[in-house]
């Protein structure tokens, strides 16, 4: 596991889990800054240099359907397998829902690249299916996604 895996399937998202409303909160007043300090800081406990830039992340906003979206646009350059693209936090107040999905880069040898999404649900990671080229609204296929 790469070190940028580690910090997008295990510190980032254990850290949302614990405390979903700080996460947003911090993401919501700092932005793409609050990511990179946390991206940067996991580089830096493996003792390696981080290979990324505040710019070569962005942090957007979201309202669809009565969810909000945070997305963080997570860095192309030097993606590999199992990396994220994106991480999309889908928040509810009003139902105290909170969840942490991941767009992922993914390869099979016979077909090459490909993305799919995933998310995190009471600690364990769950496939919801690659998507293609036709998925033009990822936030329309992670609300039909949930069991409400």
């Amino acid at each position: 596991m790469n070190t940028r895996h580690i910090f997008e399937h295990h510190e980032f998202q254990d850290l949302f889990m614990k405390d979903p409303v700080k996460v947003i909160n911090k993401l919501t007043q700092e932005k793409s800054d609050y990511v990179f300090k946390l991206l940067k800081k996991t580089y830096e406990n493996k003792n390696e240099i981080c290979p990324y830039t505040l710019m070569d992340i962005d942090v957007t906003f979201k309202s669809m359907q009565g969810f909000d979206f945070i997305t963080i646009q997570m860095p192309e350059k030097g993606i590999e397998a199992g990396n994220c693209h994106q991480i999309i936090i889908l928040s509810s107040f009003y139902l105290n829902l909170f969840q942490y999905y991941v767009v992922e880069e993914g390869y099979n040898p016979k077909y090459g690249k490909f993305k799919s999404l995933g998310a995190w649900m009471e600690d364990a990671h769950i496939s919801l299916g690659d998507l293609d080229k036709s998925d033009t609204d990822i936030y329309a296929t992670i609300i039909s996604s949930l069991s409400l």
